[in-house]
């Protein structure tokens, strides 16, 4: 998956959330949990790649 893919789908993440936990509270968007959700799941979709990295190493040796 590429960085772009990766970022655009945090950025969905993170409004879905933003807006979600907007309407449980108090009707309103929640920009920090927007900013919080984008940069956690950014985060995850990297870790995995490296870890998808990794094991394509192993498996060639």
């Amino acid at each position: 998956m590429s960085i772009m893919k990766m970022l655009l789908i945090s950025i969905v993440i993170g409004i879905a959330v933003g807006y979600g936990s907007g309407y449980l509270l108090d009707g309103r968007f929640q920009p920090d949990f927007f900013v919080i959700f984008t940069i956690i799941s950014f985060i995850a979709f990297l870790l995995r790649e490296i870890k998808k990295d990794k094991q394509k190493e192993t498996d060639h040796e």
